[in-house]
Formats: structure tokens, sequence, C-alpha cells
């Protein structure tokens, strides 16, 4: 059984890098609000955004196995990597300048990615870097670092949001693009209720 199960709840960005970035309590960034406690973990969010397949997990789950303190490692440096990216984009989406040292950190989390992947098409036929299959503790971080680069230069990086309700972030594709919610079902719903709360407590008026 995995410590943490990733219901379709977590998976509400519209990209899997923005959705590894929304891993925590959806109301704040503390430790203990961290949603990735173990390299296990990890793994099962992997599979569930389809970071991983089955048997990629397997091979994952063997290498964490057989080094412990390998996972462990891996296991801060990708918390670590989650909230520099997301100081990132938290900058962006206020129209803000990224720090220089987060923006720094990124690009050599990229470089590093891209010097160990290889190129290949889509489906859409457009020139992607892909990473081989995964057998060993830096497939996510190479996976998850190309996926931002993907991210960073396509035209959805305007559109990212932090949301209204909580610290996550998503990616905007609304008509209009004025949605203020991560999901509708969740903070939205909470924000509704919390209006027709508080427009029940106010007393009216006009019956004074």
């Amino acid at each position: 059984m995995f410590p943490h199960r990733w219901p379709k709840s977590a998976f509400v960005a519209g990209d899997a890098v923005l959705d590894f970035l929304n891993t925590v309590d959806a109301h704040g960034r503390s430790s203990d609000q961290n949603r990735l406690t173990s390299y296990a973990s990890v793994l099962a969010w992997s599979l569930a955004a389809g970071l991983t397949d089955a048997a990629e997990f397997q091979c994952l789950a063997a290498a964490a196995s057989n080094s412990p303190e390998g996972s462990e490692q891996a296991l801060t440096e990708l918390v670590e990597w989650r909230e520099t990216v997301y100081r990132v984009f938290e900058a962006t989406a206020s129209n803000e300048e990224p720090p220089a040292r987060d923006w720094k950190a990124v690009e050599t989390s990229i470089k590093k990615a891209v010097s160990s992947a290889r190129l290949s098409r889509d489906a859409t036929g457009s020139t992607i870097w892909i990473t081989p299959p995964g057998t060993d503790l830096t497939t996510l971080p190479q996976r998850l670092a190309l996926g931002l680069y993907q991210l960073l230069r396509g035209d959805l990086v305007a559109n990212i949001k932090q949301c209204g309700g909580c610290t996550w972030l998503f990616i905007d594709t609304s008509k209009n693009h004025r949605r203020t919610w991560c999901s509708m079902a969740t903070c939205g719903n909470r924000a509704k209720a919390q209006r027709h709360y508080q427009s029940k407590a106010t007393p009216d008026s006009s019956s004074a």
C-alpha cells in the first residue's frame, strides 16, 4: 500500500510539472504540508501522473529499495527542486521577475536533463527531448526538468496562474482567461459557499 494515494483531484493544473509543484496540501507549503513524504510517495505520484509506466515503476522501486540513502537524497532534492520551480512560477504569475538564484537553478536542472536525453518526435510531429526507459533514481528529476523546459518554451506558460483560494498553480485555458480557481470542485465551491455564508450573515440594511 502506498503512503499516499493520488486521486484525480490532485491533477488539475493542466500540466504534469505544475501538478508536481502542487504536491502539497492546498493551503500552505510548510514541511508539514508536504505530500511527498517518502520516495515511495514520489513513485506513486509519477505512476498516477503518467510520468512513468508500470514496468518503470517496478524498476525505480527496486532501485530505491537497493539504495535507501540514495532514494532519501533523491527525495530531498526533488522537494527542493519543486519549491525552487514553484517560486519561479509564483513570481511570473504575479508579473514579477523570478529570484535570480532560483532561475539559475532551473537553468542548471534543464541543462543537466538535456545532456542525457535524446531527441524524438511526439504524436503531433513536434520535436521533444525524452529520457531513456526509467531504471534509476535520475529518471524522475530528468523527466520533470525536460517537462519544465517544454512548458517554459511553449505558449501556455503565459496562462499559468496561482489559485485564488490556495497555493496551487494551474494553466488557465478558459476562453476569456478569467479562471480564478485551481478547481471549481474544491476551491471554487469553497469560495462560493463562503460568499453565501457571508451574504446570510450580513444584515439586510433595507429591512432595518
